[in-house]
């Protein structure tokens, strides 16, 4: 317990909340959901399950409606074909990760995280036993394959995948995701593709699905998603997985024993979710669009050196450049909090102290504000 480490966007939340409690105005960049309402159409069927009283305890996997719902899912967007025993929905997709990690990990297996990481991934490994070994990635955020390469041993369990990533919003090609999954061929090891970021994508970037790319890969992958940031149902809690029927099993006993069953309220929303479209999701990712083209370019007129996102809703940028009187992004940002009334999230959690995360999930008005507040702040 000594080695976890508080959530960091959870910590600065709280932090923000205090401030504008004691009467501050703060312009919050760091959060990680969507400023949408969750689509009608899922809201009015988690009513509909209230109001046939699916109050009750399901399997600790989801209902059989469910794991239809996700298995056609993952089969018509995905190109994946999984088996009803070869899925479940867990209470986020945080829960989906933890019962891997726990399900998968021996104590002492080494798991390759890609910098920049999303740090719960870090944590959660840790907390099973294992070592997380980080491998920088290219500029660009690709993933660097001669990195990867030289980062396996023989204690290699697992490698992580985050595409689109958090926080970089980088989306990685095909040919990259070809190069892991031989690798992992080769040197036999799992692969964990978190793909909750998966329908916010800018054009003419493509997200894949490394499972789908080979049957060889598939029978290795263990595929992650979510509704949080897909459908603005961060609070509804809903992750799903699809892999290997072994590690499923494994996590399914893991579920059981510890929080059973997702909400079956939230079950009910999630069949209606995943079964059909729904009309808000591209013009949510419509409008995330134009808000990544105004931060970018206050950014790059600040004089940041910024990576264009190609997917998620964040800017990961290095902001060293203006590190007067601090040593790092965590004091960096400090300042900016203090100073111009925005709240960043520092990169050092991420695994890179000279950048930080800027969310725009926020309004175009907001997020002029904000990036008007920080040039003054940085002049």
């Amino acid at each position: 317990m000594d080695d976890l480490k508080p959530s960091a966007t959870l910590a600065l939340n709280a932090r923000v909340r205090k401030l504008r409690a004691d009467g501050r105005k703060i312009i919050d960049l760091g959060i990680g959901e969507p400023d949408f309402d969750t689509p009608a159409a899922v809201k009015e069927a988690g009513k509909r399950a209230i109001d046939e009283n699916k109050s009750h305890y399901t399997p600790s996997a989801g209902t059989l409606e469910l794991r239809k719902a996700i298995c056609a899912k993952f089969s018509r967007e995905n190109n994946l074909d999984y088996a009803i025993d070869a899925v479940m929905a867990s209470n986020g997709a945080k829960q989906v990760l933890y019962n891997l990690f726990m399900a998968t990990l021996s104590a002492g297996d080494e798991v390759i995280v890609l910098l920049p990481y999303w740090f719960t991934y870090a944590d959660q490994i840790k907390l099973a036993g294992g070592k997380p070994v980080f491998v920088q990635s290219k500029e660009d955020f690709q993933p660097d394959l001669n990195k990867i390469r030289a980062a396996v041993t023989g204690r290699t369990r697992m490698i992580v995948l985050n595409s689109p990533s958090n926080p970089c919003g980088v989306v990685y090609s095909r040919e990259a995701l070809i190069e892991i999954g031989e690798l992992a061929v080769e040197k036999n090891f799992l692969i964990a593709s978190d793909e909750v970021y998966e329908k916010i994508v800018y054009p003419p970037a493509v997200h894949h699905s490394i499972a789908a790319l080979d049957k060889r890969f598939f029978d290795r992958t263990i595929t992650i998603n979510a509704l949080s940031k897909s459908h603005a149902m961060t609070g509804w809690r809903l992750g799903y997985v699809g892999g290997p029927r072994e590690v499923i099993k494994a996590m399914d006993d893991i579920q059981g024993q510890t929080t059973s069953n997702p909400s079956s309220i939230t079950q009910g929303a999630a069949v209606e979710a995943l079964a059909n479209e729904q009309p808000e999701i591209p013009l949510m990712v419509k409008e995330f669009a134009q808000r990544r083209e105004l931060v970018c370019a206050a950014l790059e007129k600040m004089g940041v050196k910024v990576v264009k996102p190609s997917g998620a809703f964040y800017v990961f940028a290095d902001f060293s450049p203006f590190f007067n009187g601090v040593s790092d992004s965590v004091g960096f940002c400090e300042f900016l909090l203090e100073k111009a009334g925005v709240a960043l999230v520092p990169g050092n959690p991420f695994g890179m102290p000279n950048y930080a995360r800027v969310s725009f999930a926020s309004s175009r008005q907001n997020l002029a504000q904000a990036m008007d507040a920080v040039a003054a702040a940085v002049r």
